[in-house]
């Protein structure tokens, strides 16, 4: 792959589905490379992405492959219609999108943003349904669905669990001799 910055990569995603994989990168844009062909870039200059930083990666159910960039929001992807920009991004109190994670049980979105907390969006109507954001968990940088259905939030504040069926949120000690 070859561009400025396209040796900065931030994000991967392997879509099994329909063989590409989709590649982000930290100012060259966006990279699909669909079974194994050369490798098709999109930035700002060709597509309708006005973020050359791609950080983060997930697909629904849906069939929409959903993009966090920094400094431009969220956007989405969908065989035929192309890249186009998340319809309710000012929902969203941050333009810079950290971390995806998708639950295929609830049919639920996950956002963590850099300074704005965590953000929830229901994928089939493609809408914000909530936002969780307290002094401790403005910084998302990681996401974890378990098996059990919790979701765990990496924090710049250490680790929190998000309970979707109560909406309960717990912060985690993890320092030696901590409580949690």
């Amino acid at each position: 792959i070859e561009g400025e910055n396209s040796a900065c990569i931030l994000s991967v995603y392997d879509d099994h589905d329909n063989g590409t994989l989709w590649t982000g990168t930290d100012g060259a844009g966006l990279f699909m490379t669909k079974n194994g062909e050369k490798p098709v870039n999109f930035n700002k200059s060709n597509s309708a992405l006005s973020s050359n930083t791609i950080c983060t990666f997930a697909k629904d159910a849906h069939g929409t492959l959903w993009m966090g960039t920094y400094s431009d929001g969220l956007y989405c992807y969908n065989e035929g219609a192309g890249i186009r920009k998340y319809r309710n991004n000012s929902d969203i109190g941050s333009e810079n999108i950290k971390i995806l994670c998708y639950d295929k049980h609830r049919d639920k979105l996950y956002v963590g943003t850099s300074g704005a907390g965590l953000y929830i969006i229901d994928c089939k109507t493609q809408a914000v349904e909530k936002c969780i954001v307290s002094d401790d968990n403005k910084w998302v940088s990681a996401l974890y669905l378990a098996d059990n259905g919790l979701l765990w939030i990496g924090t710049y504040n250490g680790p929190m669990c998000y309970d979707p069926e109560t909406g309960r949120i717990a912060k985690y000690d993890v320092t030696p001799g901590g409580a949690s």
